[in-house]
């Protein structure tokens, strides 16, 4: 029998964020759901958040501490997913903010549609915007649901925002029980971990409704110039093909045609901030190693191919418009 009220896992990695920290486990002590389990893990943070940590967990007895040497982002993470009891869990960064009603709303949604991952819409903020919670009516009619194949291919389609993101999202625990993040990734771990999390689901429920805030920042990791750490987004993208090539062999020329774009794309970002040439190199011999075999080109590989410095400019345009 399915638990009408299941404990919900909260996993946030915290480091170097003590002007947000408050705000963010705030806004998690305040869900309308509270069967939950708020695990703060300080990564080794050289700023007051260890002791804000243990504050929190002296005035809710939700919350647990772990407190570990600086290990990153993805030990952060493994190390919440080594001590959950939920049934549940969702990962938080630690300078995002959450809805009032996002844990109710998300496993309402899980449990009605009898899905293994519930995912919600999400919106920006910024440092000096505070915005408000907004306060939902939801019904059955307004979720989406994805089954098999189709689940796969939203990595794919883009019909759910941002899906290689680890949070906003609610997951069924037992995805991770051989799951864990990469600790060898400095960038990206999310982008190489969801091809393994999406291949264990069968049913993905999504609803459009932004339920999870994330904080920009330029001192974040997304947010900062484009460096070498984030090439790492080439080699996730590969193991994403190699993935498919062994255990989801129909998506195959779907990720190799996503890795030659991400190759194409990391060079001329990386060649904007006069990268390194031998890697500048790898990447465009490794283009053109794997180019023949992508069937069906888009015009941008096509446009790569034929012409970098226009494909170069297509790019520029496209980071600028985004802001």
């Amino acid at each position: 029998m399915v638990n009408p009220q299941p404990k919900v896992s909260v996993i946030v990695p915290v480091y170097r964020v003590e002007p947000y920290l408050d705000a963010c486990v705030g806004s998690i002590v305040k869900q309308t759901y509270p069967h939950l389990e708020i695990i703060l893990v300080d990564d080794g943070s050289p700023d007051a958040c260890g002791a804000m940590c243990d504050a929190w967990a002296q005035k809710d007895p939700r919350v647990k501490v772990i407190h570990q040497a600086n290990g990153g982002l993805s030990a952060a993470r493994n190390a919440g997913l080594n001590v959950v009891t939920g049934e549940y869990l969702m990962f938080v960064d630690s300078d995002d903010r959450l809805n009032a009603q996002s844990v109710a709303i998300l496993v309402s949604g899980i449990l009605e549609q009898s899905g293994d991952l519930a995912v919600c819409s999400w919106r920006k903020i910024y440092d000096i915007d505070h915005p408000a919670d907004r306060t939902y009516t939801v019904t059955s009619d307004q979720w989406q649901c994805f089954t098999d194949d189709a689940v796969f291919d939203l990595l794919f389609n883009h019909q759910v925002p941002l899906i290689m993101a680890a949070w906003a999202k609610l997951y069924r625990t037992t995805i991770f029980e051989k799951l864990r993040f990469p600790t060898t990734y400095t960038n990206h771990e999310d982008e190489y971990l969801i091809h393994y999390v999406l291949a264990k689901v069968k049913k993905l429920c999504f609803i459009n409704l932004p339920l999870y805030d994330n904080l920009q920042r330029k001192t974040s990791i997304t947010g900062t110039v484009y460096t070498k750490s984030r090439l790492l987004l080439v080699k996730a993208h590969r193991d994403r093909w190699d993935f498919c090539q062994q255990h989801r062999p129909q998506f195959a020329q779907k990720a190799l045609g996503k890795y030659l774009t991400t190759l194409a794309v990391s060079y001329t970002r990386f060649k904007a901030v006069h990268g390194d040439r031998a890697i500048l190199q790898q990447l465009l011999d490794e283009f053109h190693r794997c180019y023949p075999q992508l069937r069906k080109k888009s015009l941008f590989v096509r446009l790569f191919q034929l012409n970098r410095p226009v494909a170069g400019l297509v790019v520029k345009i496209r980071d600028k418009i985004k802001g």
